[in-house]
């Protein structure tokens, strides 16, 4: 059975160690993380972000993702969506495709500093 090319990507993810990483390669993801935080900091205190905020805080749920500069925990899709927005809400990346995944990056990468911290999410 040939597997798909989620398959084959998720199974080099898992795998990829960050010393196989090349250096310029790690110096753009930076770049970028350090631009998507920047910009969802610009945009933390705009309406749309915050009326995301309200709906999703009110709606309750598994405390499982942190919202950037607000420190408020929710559900992993609600947080990556409000993290995300705060990326785009005032349009000031300079690049577009890698910042669609700040959100999902940013949840994936919450646990790791979690379980450094030893604070561990939920259920793991």
């Amino acid at each position: 059975m040939n597997k798909s090319i989620a398959r084959q990507i998720a199974e080099f993810a898992l795998q990829l160690k960050y010393e196989d990483v090349p250096d310029n390669v790690v110096g753009e993801v930076k770049r970028y993380l350090y631009d998507s935080v920047g910009c969802a900091y610009g945009g933390y205190h705009t309406r749309d972000v915050n009326i995301l905020r309200d709906i999703y805080t009110g709606m309750g749920g598994k405390e499982e993702a942190t919202l950037l500069g607000f420190g408020d925990k929710m559900p992993a899709v609600n947080a990556t969506l409000v993290n995300s927005l705060m990326v785009r809400a005032l349009d000031f990346n300079g690049w577009v495709a890698p910042s669609n995944l700040f959100g999902g990056v940013s949840f994936r990468a919450e646990f790791p500093f979690q379980t450094a911290l030893k604070q561990p999410p939920d259920g793991v």
